[in-house]
């Protein structure tokens, strides 16, 4: 599997586990962002203390170039930070998810203007919803919610990322393979101007020098005209 494919799964995978994430939350509404934070904080420690484990349990050389000790020791830091100091999650989680939609709008920004040049039509709607994730994400960082509102547009906000992710992923993936087996072309490819030129009713080329060289040299060998 090339690095292409690689990074495409691994995006449609966190896409899937926000989608989760924001539809277990829809439908818990009496959870609050203390709990919130403590799943949270558990889930980042056991998620550091798995990675501490495969580094020193796999093979040496497989370790080699990976960053699973660091990414355990990060990990089972904050988790462990989060469940000492709930006060300060109810603070940060929106501050990080206002992050998180303002970073998720850029990437929306992206596709649009990557499926603009693919020539997908759809491109003007994504960018439609990138702004609005960038409206959330400011809006998120200044958190004028309620608790039990709060958790309600972190539920939505995290499924309409992961959704949007995927249908973006899949939407450019497609056309990517539809280019590359010759059934669509690029509006601006070169291609495209070569075969509009070439295809009948185009106007014909201008003559060149060695076409008038060659006329001319066949008109002197022609005998002269009798009058």
């Amino acid at each position: 599997m090339d690095k292409a494919a690689r990074s495409q799964n691994y995006y449609i995978v966190m896409s899937v586990v926000c989608m989760i994430v924001g539809i277990v939350l829809l439908f818990l509404p009496n959870m609050t962002m203390a709990l919130l934070g403590s799943i949270s904080g558990i889930g980042l420690l056991v998620t550091g203390i798995t990675h501490i484990v495969i580094y020193f349990t796999k093979d040496h050389l497989a370790s080699i170039l990976h960053m699973d000790l660091t990414v355990g020791v990060v990990c089972g830091a904050l988790g462990a930070f989060i469940l000492m100091h709930a006060d300060f999650v109810e603070l940060a989680i929106p501050f990080a998810i206002g992050i998180i939609l303002l970073i998720g709008s850029m990437t929306k920004l992206q596709y649009s203007l990557d499926m603009k040049r693919m020539g997908l039509t759809v491109w003007k709607v994504i960018l439609c919803f990138s702004l609005l994730m960038l409206i959330l994400g400011i809006v998120f960082i200044y958190n004028p919610f309620v608790e039990k509102v709060l958790v309600y547009m972190i539920a939505v906000s995290l499924m309409l990322d992961g959704i949007l992710n995927i249908v973006c992923i899949l939407l450019i993936s497609h056309r990517l393979k539809k280019i590359a087996r010759g059934q669509a072309v690029m509006p601006y490819d070169r291609k495209n101007v070569f075969h509009a030129e070439a295809a009948p009713g185009a106007q014909s080329p201008a003559p060149s020098p060695e076409s008038g060289i060659i006329d001319a040299q066949e008109d002197e060998l022609k005998p002269p005209a009798k009058y």
